[in-house]
Formats: C-alpha cells, structure tokens, sequence
C-alpha cells in the first residue's frame, strides 16, 4: 500500500497493457473492484530491432529466453545480427529460429569471444518462395543462464545489417538492448 497518488514504469514492453488499482480507506475498508487503466505502449518505432523482454528479471544461475524482434519492415529479405553480452554474466545455452523470414529461411550462426563479450553472429535470410517479408516479429529466440549477480545488457551491435530482397541495406532506426537484472 501507498499514499503515492503515481508511478513510473520503466522497461514497458510493446503492446496493450491493463494498471489495476485498488484503493482503500482510512477505515481500512478495500475498495471491492479495482480501478482500471488500459494503455497501448509503442516506444520502439519502426525499422527497429530490439531485445524482447526491455527487462527480464530472473535468479541467479537461472535459465531464461528474450526474443529478437523485427518491428515494422518493409520488405526485408534477410539480416545479418550482431548480439553482444559479457561471458562472465550470462551464458548462451542456445537459439531457435522462428519462421520470421517464411517456414524455411536459410540461416548460419558463429559464436564467439574476445576480451570477456560474447559475440552471436546470426545472419538469416528468406529462401524458396518466399523472397522478402513486410512485418513486425520474432526473429529468433535465445535461451541463457545467468551465471553472474548485477544488472547485465543483451546488445544488438551497430554491425548488424539488413537487406532487401535486392540485397541494398536497409537502415534501422533503432537497435535496442534489453536489460537483464540478476537476483
């Protein structure tokens, strides 16, 4: 309970939200149904990638997934995806490719490490009839285990590319971290 009439909400992740609250008297009485605040957040813009959850909460030594999303492009052909963390905090167990770019894009992946980051090299792309996508989606999911204490970032790395089905870059306006807190 509080007597603070507000909130911030950090980390918010795209999509329709609900706030319930409920109140209650100076008699100590609870209000029966709680108020009810419905509001759409689209912080991430278009032609972005990001990391899906904004902020993942999990316990030390705990496995957990985020998602790589595509938001609003048109039309993109493949991309080649840079994504960065420190070796000493979280630990990538593995990835699965999500049908983004048609039920059977052509993918390859590398892993890497220098100087404690971690580098995942995804590059994946459209094949067969399928020649380029216009949507908004997941990519891939990644699944890590947090093997460190602390506040820990997922990057999508500026190296990142995209295509069109021409092979011409396609610019994103954003590249977005997620935040991962280690309990």
């Amino acid at each position: 309970w509080s007597e603070v009439p507000f909130g911030n909400f950090s980390y918010l992740n795209e999509g329709f939200h609900r706030l319930l609250v409920r109140g209650r008297y100076l008699s100590g009485t609870e209000e029966e149904t709680p108020d009810t605040l419905e509001f759409t957040v689209d912080a991430i813009g278009s032609s972005s990638l990001w990391i899906k959850s904004l902020l993942t909460k999990v316990s030390n030594q705990d496995t957990f997934s985020v998602d790589i999303v595509a938001e609003e492009f048109d039309p993109i052909a493949g991309a080649g995806i840079l994504i960065k963390f420190n070796e000493s905090d979280l630990e990538l167990d593995s990835l699965e490719i999500k049908d983004f770019f048609g039920e059977s894009p052509i993918y390859f992946d590398s892993f890497s490490t220098n100087s404690g980051t971690s580098a995942l090299q995804l590059d994946i792309a459209t094949y067969g009839d399928t020649t380029y996508v216009d949507k908004t989606g997941t990519i891939a999911t990644l699944y890590f285990k947090a093997i460190s204490l602390g506040e820990h970032t997922i990057r999508i790395n500026d190296e990142t590319t995209l295509r069109d089905d021409n092979n011409n870059v396609i610019e994103a306006n954003l590249l977005q971290q997620g935040l991962v807190q280690v309990q």
